[in-house]
């Protein structure tokens, strides 16, 4: 079987499982609220327009959008949804996989429920993990944050002159975390 392109152009919707009538998701991960009656309290009743959703995104890429319901929100995952609405329910022990290794990127065409060994698998054999490079240091960690120069150089400026972690961190977009264990020798003891 060959694979589907990646074109916009076959744009194909289907109802969110468990709030049908209510917002549906596309083969493309986006996820559009419903024109309806919603109830309010105090308010009365209003009508809502059709309107995509503005995912937001997690720092490990998923992106996830709040449903609501009788004033409760519920958060779901757009990957779970289109594998959800365009392959089925979740088999049990199973869990969604992006086969191109981008979780910006919940085409239905692109997602997969496997298993979570099958899953480690795919990222040891791609080698998005440390399993698949034994002993993987600094920049061969396919996980570093950092590399071997700016480790040197902060460790260089901070003996000199205690430099300010959070600071570090906010111009290299990482957790503070990652700068003082750095500059401390907590990682990157190789250098």
């Amino acid at each position: 079987m060959a694979k589907a392109k990646y074109t916009k152009t076959s744009v194909e919707w289907a109802p969110v499982d468990g709030f049908l009538g209510e917002y549906e998701v596309s083969n493309y991960g986006d996820v559009r609220s419903l024109s309806r009656i919603i109830r309010r309290k105090g308010c009365g009743e209003m009508r809502t327009r059709v309107r995509i959703l503005r995912p937001c995104w997690l720092h490990s890429g998923y992106g996830f959008v709040d449903l609501s319901r009788g004033g409760q929100q519920h958060r779901a995952y757009i990957h779970h949804l289109v594998l959800a609405a365009f392959v089925g329910p979740r088999p049990p022990g199973q869990e969604c996989c992006h086969e191109d290794d981008n979780p910006k990127n919940n085409w239905a065409g692109n997602l997969r429920w496997k298993t979570h060994q099958r899953n480690v698998q795919d990222m040891v054999k791609r080698g998005r993990s440390c399993k698949g490079r034994p002993g993987a240091k600094g920049e061969q960690n396919p996980r570093a944050k950092l590399t071997n120069a700016i480790v040197l150089d902060l460790r260089q400026r901070h003996a000199k002159q205690k430099i300010n972690m959070s600071h570090e961190a906010r111009l290299l977009c990482v957790d503070t975390s990652v700068v003082r264990d750095a500059v401390f020798g907590v990682t990157w003891k190789h250098l």
